[in-house]
């Protein structure tokens, strides 16, 4: 659902989508995908950062998500400053 509402440019709606789909079980997906909203539609760099943070705490799968990985890994130094 939350897909959809992102879909059709509705921000404020695939976020709430996303947090109740983590009321129903915490997944990686989720806190990646949240990541993705917060770094590239909604413009709030903290929020991405915090949820790209999460993502990586839950310990995704290294073979299976790889470039996702990657991906937040490198938003984090970006979005950061870190060098």
């Amino acid at each position: 659902m939350a897909g959809i509402h992102e879909a059709k440019n509705q921000f404020n709606d695939a976020l709430t989508a996303y947090k109740r789909g983590l009321t129903f079980k915490a997944g990686n997906g989720i806190y990646y995908q949240l990541g993705l909203l917060y770094d590239h539609s909604l413009k709030q760099p903290k929020n991405a950062v915090a949820n790209y943070n999460l993502y990586l705490k839950n310990k995704p799968e290294q073979k299976k998500e790889k470039e996702q990985i990657t991906y937040a890994k490198t938003r984090i130094a970006v979005l950061t400053g870190a060098k």
